[in-house]
């Protein structure tokens, strides 16, 4: 009886050794082209199994953070053509950033990954905008995408409005005044702050405010990133 279970097992060999030579063959490649600030294209080919085992799915998984994506990550499901052939377009992305992805695909009972990808969207300058303007004279800001870069300044720079101010100009810090603003918590993840400003009356013996145009901006060292034109004026305390 041994010696028919030593033989059933050496002739078998061959056999599962094909098999996980299919399963290695039938891994999942992806290439990664059209690579923008916001936004990439991922290529990917699943080849079809030496047995005809349907592959009822396949896409990427993919992460800002995770060097080796898994599905706890994000995951993004394709349609092949009859090549085994997909296409994912990723987007809203963040400039500047490495990004980490992996093609997946069922086949048989389990999961196979090819190997990771890496890619860096390309670096701009900061996008942000003004959300409103509060009644503690503050400006509440939002950054859309920071651009991948080191913030090195915040601000605002503002001119007077006295009613020659066309509608086409954009204060900026050339040709407005520019006020630093002194951020001790200024890092890298940060996509939302408060902004101090100070606008003062015209007359100091009335109730006169100064009103005036301003832009939020911030500075890394991709260059430099303004808001929207706001109008703003200080509240009478």
């Amino acid at each position: 009886m041994k010696t028919m279970y030593a033989l059933w097992a050496f002739c078998a060999m061959p056999f599962l050794y094909a098999c996980s030579e299919d399963e290695e063959t039938a891994l999942p490649t992806i290439t990664v082209s059209d690579i923008e600030r916001k936004s990439v294209v991922i290529n990917g080919t699943v080849p079809e199994t030496e047995d005809g085992t349907d592959i009822p799915e396949c896409g990427i998984y993919w992460s800002e953070t995770n060097r080796e994506p898994t599905d706890a990550d994000k995951k993004v499901i394709a349609e092949r053509d009859i090549n085994g052939n997909f296409r994912i377009e990723l987007t809203n992305l963040k400039g500047g950033t490495t990004y980490y992805a992996k093609g997946f695909a069922q086949n048989r009972s389990t999961t196979v990954t090819g190997e990771t990808v890496s890619f860096t969207t390309l670096a701009g300058v900061p996008e942000l905008s003004i959300l409103q303007v509060t009644m503690q004279d503050e400006f509440d800001v939002m950054i859309q995408d920071l651009g991948g870069g080191e913030i090195k300044e915040i601000g605002y720079c503002r001119i007077i409005d006295k009613g020659n101010i066309s509608d086409d100009f954009m204060p900026d810090i050339e040709n407005s005044e520019r006020i630093v603003c002194n951020f001790s918590s200024l890092n890298q993840d940060m996509t939302r702050f408060m902004i101090k400003y100070r606008a003062e009356q015209q007359d100091p013996n009335s109730y006169s405010r100064a009103y005036y145009y301003g832009r939020v901006y911030i500075i890394t060292d991709n260059g430099i990133g303004y808001s929207q034109r706001v109008r703003f004026w200080s509240h009478l305390r």
